[in-house]
């Protein structure tokens, strides 16, 4: 179950940003099919979509509902981000509850669905969670006409989480992976006090954790990682991320195997959420959850020493 709801979702899901056209490059539209569709035969029954996930968002929400309609729509879980209003210009958040309850009828309408499972807060600052009258507010009262069955915010910072956390949220989503833990780590006992629903974002770092990168990787100028890491960031990366070649025996096949598996293994963790461009890397996902124990013990037991030791932990 994901947190106090009742709402089952996959161990690991599929985020849709990667599908866009924006995140890492163009993705054809039969591409994106066959990589959705693989996910949901490999397991991965929980999508998250927003629609302002580049040029091709709508045109994604649209996919994902022509093929549930193919489908059972009851065993697929939709987590809706909103508040990003792409076709201002420029792109601006607006949290104020007449925007947001006209992108949400949006995108179930391209959806072909009466409610989605889950309606997140997307990126909200900690001000605009903590406003008397908030967004928040907005959410509750999405939930209590059906249009969603839980309500939370995505953040990606501290204060925004504490924030979310005081306003009684169901589900909260946010950035953990091996190359960044502390987030999640400061907030367990309260999460778990509280039993909200996590769901976890980045599990992979951007890619970082899949492997497939030397240190001098360069990325297309359409690629969101050519803003976000110079150089030297992407050197530090692919050195840090060796933490986590320990565990790549036995079951675990490769370093993305084991990224996904250190996620899954946090107890607070309900539903990763991993990017996929081709129905092979949703597989790929997906084997992540197919056998227990996530971490070897013993491997695991010395991980801590050896993130401090690459300045993952201080």
């Amino acid at each position: 179950m994901l947190g106090r709801t009742a709402i089952e979702v996959s161990e690991i899901g599929l985020g849709c940003w990667s599908l866009s056209g924006e995140a890492y490059g163009p993705v054809e539209r039969d591409g994106a099919r066959a990589t959705i569709e693989a996910a949901l035969d490999a397991g991965c029954t929980t999508l998250e979509l927003a629609s302002c996930y580049g040029p091709k968002g709508q045109e994604i929400d649209a996919l994902v509902g022509e093929i549930v309609a193919e489908r059972d729509r009851s065993k697929v879980r939709i987590i809706l981000r909103i508040g990003v209003d792409r076709e201002s210009d420029p792109p601006r958040k607006r949290f104020d509850r007449g925007s947001m309850l006209r992108m949400l009828e949006s995108s179930l309408q391209r959806l072909r669905m009466q409610h989605v499972d889950v309606v997140l807060l997307h990126n909200p600052l900690s001000s605009t969670l903590e406003r008397a009258f908030d967004a928040l507010d907005a959410l509750a009262s999405f939930r209590e006409r059906g249009l969603a069955t839980a309500m939370g915010a995505s953040v990606g910072g501290y204060d925004a989480a504490k924030a979310a956390l005081k306003q009684s949220v169901d589900v909260i989503e946010l950035p953990y992976n091996a190359l960044a833990p502390r987030l999640l780590h400061s907030l367990v006992p309260e999460l778990q006090r509280l039993q909200v629903g996590v769901i976890a974002r980045s599990p992979l770092a951007y890619g970082a954790l899949a492997d497939t990168w030397s240190s001098d990787r360069q990325f297309a100028a359409e690629d969101h990682r050519s803003l976000r890491w110079a150089p030297e960031d992407i050197a530090r990366r692919v050195r840090q991320r060796e933490v986590l070649r320990p565990f790549v025996k036995g079951p675990v096949k490769d370093l993305r195997e084991a990224a996904i598996r250190y996620v899954l293994a946090n107890n607070a963790v309900h539903c990763a959420v991993v990017g996929a461009r081709t129905a092979e890397m949703a597989r790929a996902n997906a084997v992540a959850a197919e056998e227990l124990p996530y971490l070897d013990a013993a491997a695991f037991s010395a991980l801590g020493q050896r993130m401090e030791e690459e300045g993952i932990m201080s």
